[in-house]
């Protein structure tokens, strides 16, 4: 699922480093703190049983479901439930319906509810938020910021603050080695050490080796830098001297 190469920046630059594991321990480690949380997660997707191990990983209780009408029956065989994370792209009973429903039951009006989607939409987040939904985030393929709400939600009653979160950046061009690409990375990430105080992840992937990924991606023309997490936002990099133009359109 990761890319052949990755450059993995924060604050200051990181070596190199292979696989997307490394990355997202690097991240979280720190604070995590998921003791005997119990959490159920309804995904009718393979990402569920991902999610599931990373969580059981920092000594949590996971539930699943792969569907919302499974959930109900399954949640009324647990005695506490800490947090419900429900991907709104789950097939069954309609995700909006189901946290409003949730919300009219004692046993659950008081639990948190993280709508995930493979999508992201304001106004799709304006919408389950408005039902009770605590929050909606996009789901990016990796794990790594999905896992950070999950552990702000449980631990940090202060409300999520967007510049303590890490901005995950994918960039993507054609053969790593050629001297221009050379240049769009090395302008990129000196437009990142130069022009933001928030922390990021720059990952490089090489069309060339990373075909399926692009394809994933629907990278069509290179370079194009994507943001993954918070949100989902892409930006074809046309020329090296407007890159403020380039990370004004993804956001930072």
């Amino acid at each position: 699922m990761g890319f052949e190469r990755i450059i993995q920046v924060t604050l200051k630059p990181l070596a190199m480093t292979t696989t997307s594991s490394t990355m997202l321990k690097s991240i979280t480690s720190p604070k995590v703190f998921l003791n005997n949380k119990n959490i159920f997660l309804i995904d009718g997707s393979n990402d569920v049983y991902g999610l599931s191990s990373y969580l059981n990983a920092y000594e949590a209780n996971s539930y699943i479901s792969t569907n919302c009408l499974e959930a109900f029956t399954k949640l009324e065989q647990i005695n506490q439930i800490d947090l419900i994370v429900l991907d709104v792209n789950t097939t069954g009973v309609n995700a909006f319906e189901m946290i409003r429903t949730l919300k009219t039951r004692d046993a659950y009006k008081n639990v948190p509810v993280l709508a995930v989607s493979t999508k992201y939409d304001l106004k799709d987040r304006e919408k389950y938020l408005s039902v009770g939904a605590t929050d909606y985030v996009y789901k990016a393929e990796e794990l790594d910021f999905l896992f950070l709400k999950i552990n702000h939600i449980l631990n940090n009653p202060a409300p999520w603050n967007e510049k303590e979160v890490t901005t995950v950046l994918e960039l993507f061009i054609d053969n790593v080695n050629a001297e221009k690409s050379k240049a769009t990375i090395q302008a990129v990430t000196t437009w990142l050490e130069n022009n933001t105080t928030n922390k990021y992840e720059l990952k490089i992937a090489d069309v060339n080796e990373d075909k399926r990924w692009a394809l994933r991606r629907k990278i069509v023309v290179t370079p194009t830098l994507l943001k993954i997490a918070p949100d989902q936002q892409r930006a074809i990099i046309d020329n090296l001297n407007n890159l403020d133009k380039v990370f004004k359109k993804i956001g930072l």
